[in-house]
């Protein structure tokens, strides 16, 4: 594709693609990151229910880990050294995605820019011209936009037409000039939808084979981490349970992470119609294994 000819949409189009692989591999960096930290047996204060500190930094983190080198890490079953070149790797695999979007960014400003629609991804979310809208992004916090590279290049008045009234609101910071009806959401219509959105969820929870939930089908929430599937589920219990071994075995207490175990052992008893206790003791001699290596 020619840039300089490409149109509005054409260029958006492969913008929204790589914001999107930008987005795993910032995910892969920040599991990177806590690869790092949790390595070194560190655990992260959680400053609100959603943001968390680690005891050192980043570059600490990684510094202790290469100088720790070849040293073998019997919880993640590979050397220091690895750990710090996993985040190596996904760093750099950022930066290079990061570099496509550079470059079509800046044929946006060449133009001096045209219209664009970003969907704030959370319920009651708004539509706004531009990511960096004063009203995002509060309190440290990031927040998460979808593109809309189809309606590129459109006037406000062309693109409401593709929206529905009832899920999509305009930001009125955005766009002040907007119909009062676009910049007021339909309360009762949106309490309706999202009833309904948690319904699903919790239905799919209780019925999808790949999926973990309380056993009523709530979000399984253990020590501060949402649990989503079965598999990560079982890898949580697993790490509960070999950290409760290592404590146990220095002579202190494991009753913590042995009550994480629990939490997650029920949640998968329900799932998969098993005895909490019959999981929990597979679950165990798994970890004993680990630690003895």
């Amino acid at each position: 594709m020619d840039i300089t000819t490409a149109t509005p949409v054409e260029i958006d189009t492969q913008l929204a693609d790589i914001y999107r692989r930008a987005n795993q591999a910032e995910q892969k960096v920040e599991i990177a990151v806590v690869g790092l930290h949790y390595g070194l047996g560190e655990r992260p204060n959680y400053v609100t229910r959603t943001r968390k500190e680690w005891p050192a930094t980043t570059a600490e983190a990684l510094a202790a880990c290469r100088n720790r080198g070849d040293e073998y890490n019997v919880m993640y079953g590979k050397t220091f050294a690895d750990m710090a070149a996993k985040y190596d790797t996904a760093v750099t695999a950022l930066a290079a995605i990061e570099a496509e979007a550079d470059v079509l960014n800046a044929e946006f400003n060449r133009r001096g820019g045209w219209s664009r629609f970003f969907t704030v991804q959370n319920n009651g979310g708004h539509i706004h011209s531009s990511m960096s809208c004063q009203t995002c992004n509060k309190r440290g916090l990031r927040t998460d936009f979808g593109w809309n590279p189809e309606l590129s290049g459109l006037t406000m008045e062309q693109a409401i037409t593709r929206f529905d009234r009832h899920a999509h609101i305009l930001c009125t910071v955005c766009f002040p000039a907007a119909p009062v009806e676009w910049t007021v959401r339909d309360r009762a219509a949106a309490a309706t939808t999202k009833a309904a959105k948690a319904a699903a969820e919790q239905a799919a929870r209780l019925t999808d084979p790949k999926l973990i939930g309380a056993p009523d089908g709530a979000v399984l929430r253990v020590d501060g981490d949402t649990l989503r599937t079965v598999r990560a589920a079982q890898i949580a219990m697993g790490s509960h349970l070999f950290w409760a071994l290592y404590a146990e075995r220095g002579g202190n207490s494991g009753d913590g992470r042995r009550w994480h175990a629990r939490q997650i052992a029920e949640a998968l008893a329900a799932k998969l119609g098993e005895q909490a206790d019959d999981i929990l003791a597979a679950a165990e001699v798994k970890a004993k294994k680990k630690l003895g290596r």
